[in-house]
């Protein structure tokens, strides 16, 4: 988990900053954004989930020109994967079997600024989620994994830090009923 974080840290710091030389950056169509999401989930034990994600802008700002609401809206396409966590089964005091869960999947998403700084975002595609039970002792039974293609859907708050990196908070909800609640940081490139 320390080597994610030291990776995150320089996946959504040192990266922009090669770019930084460029005048920066804004929404245009093509735009791409790298991330790494954190947060509780709903797996038992250790509900610790982390994540990285890719988007692309498909239809940027002032796209529809024509209509005053909707050339506020920016629509992309995510990609994404997410380690859930992992739970420990134990029998008395006897560690018996290990649990793991993570999921990926590619979402549509709408964004909507409320100003400057804010804006709401909704997004709903598919997933995979996948549930893997191991035994770690002799006779504990078969290892089995599940894996379920279903709808990922979501809410998210972003906050703009600097143009080239946002803030998120929010929710998603994966197959198999897994879901998270996360805070992620994101570079636009």
């Amino acid at each position: 988990m320390n080597q994610f974080i030291i990776f995150a840290l320089l996946f959504v710091y040192a990266i922009p900053q090669a770019f930084a030389g460029s005048g920066g950056v804004e929404d245009s169509e093509e735009s791409i954004h790298f991330g790494v999401k954190l947060g509780p989930t709903n797996v038992v034990d250790n509900p610790n989930g982390y994540g990285l994600f890719y988007n692309y802008v498909i239809v940027p700002p002032n796209t529809f020109k024509q209509n005053e609401l909707l050339s506020k809206l920016t629509i992309a396409f995510e990609a994404e994967y997410v380690d859930l966590g992992r739970s420990r089964r134990s029998y008395y005091i006897v560690q018996v079997a290990n649990h793991k869960a993570s999921t990926y999947g590619v979402v549509g998403m709408a964004s909507y600024p409320i100003n400057q700084l804010f804006s709401v975002l909704a997004k709903a595609g598919l997933a995979s989620a996948t549930r893997k039970f191991q035994c770690i002792v002799t006779g504990c039974g078969v290892d089995y994994s599940i894996t379920t293609l279903g709808w990922h859907t979501g809410i998210e708050a972003q906050y703009k830090l600097t143009p080239q990196i946002n803030f998120s908070v929010g929710y998603d909800h994966y197959p198999n009923g897994f879901r998270m609640t996360f805070g992620s940081i994101a570079s636009r490139f």
